[in-house]
């Protein structure tokens, strides 16, 4: 059970720095 709730935090981490990573980019060629 415990892990199950890592993997879940775990993958919504990697996606949440995923899109912020993005938005960072977009707005970095945006400004360029």
């Amino acid at each position: 059970m415990d892990l199950i709730i890592i993997k879940m935090v775990a993958v919504y981490s990697e996606r949440h720095l995923l899109y912020s990573l993005d938005l960072v980019y977009k707005n970095y060629v945006i400004t360029e």
